[in-house]
């Protein structure tokens, strides 16, 4: 009778077990396409955000790193992508907890100092976002600016100023 007792309390335990281990892969299924969903959106905004940076040479940022003071606009859009580089691009001098430590001019200058470089590591920034090296308030903070800006942040709102910035706005666009 004891024995009897010890399966039959081991059957009850295990049919709990083996009811939370339904509802936990349930769970599990239902993030599962929640996740492919996302992913299905963000592939082709990925490739557009690639696309964009195809059409941008070293020698458009070799002009605008060149400017004295750009145009208007053009400063925020090398702004916001310092602030999704930070922790990714050397170059860039981040505090402890991770921010841009100077947003000016200057420092988007440096970020840029190897333009050749710098077009490297926008093309390998999917890479960087896959293996979790990019910060989501830095994103958040690139997209800010974006906000900011409305309409200026765009192709058409920067190629009139700047070719890089123009092909740099529809990167940061699309891959944030």
């Amino acid at each position: 009778k004891i024995e009897k007792d010890k399966v039959e309390l081991e059957t009850a335990k295990a049919e709990v077990e083996k009811k939370n281990c339904a509802e936990i892969a349930e769970k599990v299924a239902a993030q599962q396409v929640s996740c492919e969903s996302d992913l299905a959106k963000a592939i082709p905004l990925v490739q557009e955000a690639e696309k964009a940076l195809d059409v941008l040479n070293v020698k458009d940022f070799q002009e605008l790193k060149a400017l004295p003071n750009p145009p208007a606009g053009v400063d925020l859009v090398l702004e916001a992508s310092m602030h999704l580089q930070a922790g990714v691009d050397p170059n860039i001098e981040v505090t402890k907890s991770g921010d841009v430590k100077d947003t000016s001019w200057k420092a988007a200058g440096k970020m840029m100092a190897n333009p050749g470089r710098f077009l490297e590591n926008l093309k390998a920034y999917k890479f960087a976002i896959d293996d979790g090296k990019v910060s989501a308030k830095n994103v958040e903070k690139a997209r800010k600016i974006q906000n900011d800006m409305g309409e200026a942040f765009s192709q058409a709102g920067m190629s009139r100023k700047s070719g890089a910035a123009a092909g740099l706005c529809v990167f940061i666009i699309n891959i944030i």
